[in-house]
């Protein structure tokens, strides 16, 4: 009988979608303004973002400072620790990180870091070459760059570095640019070393194309000299600009035409410590002053991509500059230090002095050392957003002050403020209610499954009108085992979530996904919009579909109704129950589980089998970073029918020995098919226990409670599906009770809008594996132009996404639309994502 509901309700959810479609278009009266810059950029130095990346330099670890050690830190064997006791894994890079010796014959020659005579406090190492023999074979002091030099026939490269030299050294060295095999690609002398640092340039001009040149220095001669920031980039950067961007790179931003651009991040601006933030200051004027310093992604930053550069930047694009602030935290994902109120002072006038440094007049301090730095006029910063991924009393007290010290000096500067990234609820003013200075607009952050972008297409129709606009700071679809690159499927979820943002034009008003780059020599993160090596760059779909909106931008939203069915959910899935324990984060113990089906309990051989029950000692199992599967006897389902399951109970006891990062008990408790299971976070980000569920790789949550769990004390644990719920106890007290997920069935999403030049923009994404022809009706007085443009992103295959090899795989396709008039018919392509430009005659 069950089989034939289930049969039932599919052929009547088949039914409704295959109805006809029809969009009808108010042009009558316009809605809300859309604001210029709804689609911007956001920037982290994360996947080797700008080191080997966006920024030009093509030496890597140019100060020889690569393997200093992160600020504010201490070393535990493999492990860093931060003051407040976070741990994080660390293989500290070689002392000469990137550089090696090359001898050949009997040239007999040294390398060493040193510091002794530093450049100066800066960069207090240097490269110590000692040449012992010299005329018998070659010597080579090699630098492949990141992941191999790209140089191209014709093109310029200007070479800058430091040198000094004791007295048996005769002063000349040759530099090279030369390929793998030896071959001289371009060569110069230079001459003139002596006992006191000097900088010295030179310009190469390439002979031939290498996509894995390297760099080299061969002294002419024995004795002892020494290098510092020894830098190389092509002459042809974007724009020109002395150290500037690689000029690919940035062109494949400038054309998606952003709005603004987040900088600096991210994590990285508050930093794993309080001395590990972004500083602002030492981030400008001549790059041997900059000192650099460690990204929590595990690499130094050289910084040469500093303060200046972002803002000069975000001129070259045409995007308002959004600069994130830290406010007296750390990171408060890696047990947070706090600057004491009464302390906050030198905080707050640091990012003052950052804003004089932009905005102030060439009379003040800090306009003076901008023009110091080549820029006497003012840059023009739009959005300053008050910390990152911030929260709870301690945030909104910060909050408070560095508002009020902001808007005192800076009124024109719209501000936006942090909410917790693990909000997953519609947001109420009462989610910040420690703050009593004006929001403006709040920063909200999600990193989900396609699933969660399809059903919060409708977020923000139920916004508060009057509460503070809204700012979709981090968003992407992501697999959580990192695995995901970039795929139509993905950019489908994404268009149809931002499809929603257009919609609530005058609740949304900026938004950027993220990561926006990746090296692909360094994919720490995934999905990213671009990719790149060292020589080549391209855009996943997910940088086609913002590059088509952001283009095809209206200037005021239009009342569109489609009478697609969007909301179809599917029946809850039926499952079985297991238990697995995820214990990346933490050491922790388990002891007495039993399960209970339709009222029989299993437990010890009952429930296992020898080889989990061998696992244990003294009757306790114990998970240590990593995951510990528990598989259940075969008997135990055996035993049970499948529609037995529907009254299960999971019970056991948890301690946490320790717990060093984010999460602490992750209990996979249910199994709705291979790949699939939901499972029970307590503690996750030390404050919440989350439900989520889990599907080939996504993941999702549906369940959210304030929660903390303290280590070395046992808790009673228990997790009961009964039908469609599912209840959650913790030491004998109902602490959740939810509902079963049902996953959405993707439709036919759009939203309308028009410019002022006299254009309708129609936006659609076609979710399904269907055609689907739908009927447009405009109410209101116009007529068409009878020819419009389309502008598609298509492929057969939704899962296909572009590579080195085939950039262009899912990409931007246009083509003409004809017999366009008040009532026209126009079908969509499955699995596409489409822009309808139409214009008023």
């Amino acid at each position: 009988m069950k089989k034939y509901i289930f049969l039932v309700i599919n052929i009547l959810i088949i039914k409704v979608l295959c109805a006809q479609t029809t969009m009808t278009i108010d042009v009558s009266k316009p809605g809300a303004e859309i604001s210029k810059d709804l689609y911007g950029v956001f920037f982290e130095e994360i996947n080797h973002a700008v080191e080997g990346g966006l920024y030009g330099e093509l030496i890597r670890n140019r100060g020889f400072e690569e393997n200093r050690m992160p600020e504010g830190m201490t070393r535990e064997g493999e492990y860093l620790r931060t003051p407040n006791g976070w741990k994080h894994h660390f293989v500290a890079p070689a002392s000469l990180e990137g550089w090696s010796l090359s001898l050949s014959g009997k040239a007999l020659a040294t390398v060493c870091q040193v510091a002794i005579s530093p450049l100066n406090s800066a960069t207090p190492h240097s490269l110590q070459l000692e040449v012992k023999e010299v005329n018998s074979g070659n010597i080579s002091v090699v630098n492949s760059g990141f992941w191999g030099i790209n140089v191209e026939k014709g093109k310029l490269y200007n070479l800058s570095l430091y040198a000094h030299c004791n007295q048996a050294f005769k002063g000349s060295i040759e530099v090279r640019l030369e390929g793998a095999d030896g071959t001289f690609l371009a060569r110069e002398k230079i001459t003139g070393i002596g006992s006191a640092w000097k900088k010295f340039s030179c310009t190469f001009t390439a002979s031939a194309t290498n996509r894995q040149a390297r760099f080299c220095i061969t002294p002419l001669s024995e004795g002892t000299v020494w290098f510092d920031v020894v830098s190389l980039f092509p002459s042809d950067t974007y724009k020109h600009h002395a150290n500037g961007m690689r000029k690919d790179i940035a062109g494949l931003i400038e054309q998606m035409k952003p709005g603004f651009l987040r900088f600096p991040g991210g994590c990285i601006v508050e930093g794993a410590t309080l001395d590990n933030r972004v500083k602002w200051f030492n981030t400008i004027g001549d790059i041997a002053k900059r000192p650099g310093h460690w990204v929590l992604w595990d690499y130094q930053s050289s910084d040469g991509v500093g303060f200046h550069e972002y803002l000069q930047f975000c001129e070259d694009l045409g995007a308002a500059p959004m600069y994130v602030i830290p406010v007296g935290l750390s990171c408060q994902f890696r047990k947070c230090e706090v600057v004491p109120t009464d302390e906050l002072k030198p905080y707050i006038q640091e990012v003052l002095d950052a804003l004089e440094y932009a905005l102030g007049p060439v009379s003040s301090a800090g306009g003076a050392l901008r023009a110091k730095n080549g820029r006497p006029k003012p840059f023009h910063i739009k959005y300053i957003e008050i910390g990152n991924e911030n929260y709870g009393p301690v945030y909104w007290e910060h909050y408070n002050i560095f508002y009020k010290a902001i808007k005192e000096k800076y009124p024109q500067l719209h501000t936006i403020t942090c909410t917790d990234p693990g909000m997953r609820n519609e947001f109420k003013r009462s989610d910040l209610a420690g703050i009593t200075e004006p929001i403006e607009m709040i920063d909200e952050h999600f990193y989900e499954s396609p699933d969660f972008f399809y059903k919060n297409f409708t977020r923000y129709d139920t916004y508060d009108r009057k509460g503070p606009k809204i700012y979709a700071g981090e968003y992407a679809v992501k697999k959580w085992e990192n695995t995901l690159r970039g795929n139509l499927d993905a950019s489908l979820a994404e268009a149809a979530f931002m499809l929603g943002m257009e919609r609530n034009a005058d609740i949304v008003k900026l938004s950027s996904m993220a990561p926006t780059f990746v090296n692909l020599n360094d994919p720490t993160w995934n999905p990213d919009i671009l990719a790149y090596d060292n020589a080549n760059a391209y855009g996943n779909p997910a940088y086609h579909v913002q590059k088509l909106f952001a283009t095809n931008l209206a200037d005021r939203s239009l009342k569109l109704t489609n009478t697609y069915p969007n909301k179809v959910l599917l029946p809850v899935e039926k499952g079985v129950g297991m238990l697995g324990f995820m214990n990346t984060d933490l050491k922790a113990e388990y002891k007495d589980v039993s399960v209970t089906v339709n009222g029989k309990k299993y437990e010890g051989d009952k429930l296992f089998p020898k080889e989990v029950l061998s696992k244990a000692s003294n009757g306790i199992w114990t998970g240590n970073h990593a995951y510990l599967a528990m598989p259940f006897l075969k008997s135990v389902y055996d035993e049970t029918s499948s529609d037995s399951w529907n009254d299960y109970t999971l019970s056991l006891k948890a301690k946490a020995d320790s717990i060093d990062d984010l999460e602490c008990f992750n209990i996979l408790f249910y199994t709705t098919g291979e790949n699939k299971h939901y499972n029970w976070n307590l503690s996750e980000w030390r404050r919440y226990s989350w439900l989520q569920w889990y599907d080939n790789g996504y993941g999702s949550y549906f369940g959210q409670q304030p929660g903390f769990i303290e280590p070395n004390r046992w808790y009673d644990i228990s997790m009961r599906v009964k039908g469609d719920s599912l209840f959650c106890y913790l030491d004998q007290k109902l602490v959740q009770q939810v509902a079963l997920p049902r996953k959405i069935v993707p439709g036919l999403y759009s939203s309308a809008g028009e410019t002022k030049t006299g254009e309708i923009i129609v936006k659609v994404v076609n979710a399904t594996s269907e055609p689907q022809p739908t009927a447009f009706k405009f109410e209101g007085k116009v007529k068409l132009n009878p020819v419009g443009k389309a502008s598609v992103i298509y492929h057969d295959d939704r899962f296909a996404g572009n590579s080195l090899q085939n950039p262009e795989n899912v990409s931007i396709t246009t083509a003409a639309v004809t017999g366009v008039s008040e009532n026209f018919n126009y079908t969509f392509r499955p699995h596409s994502v489409t822009v309808l430009t139409l214009k008023k005659d």
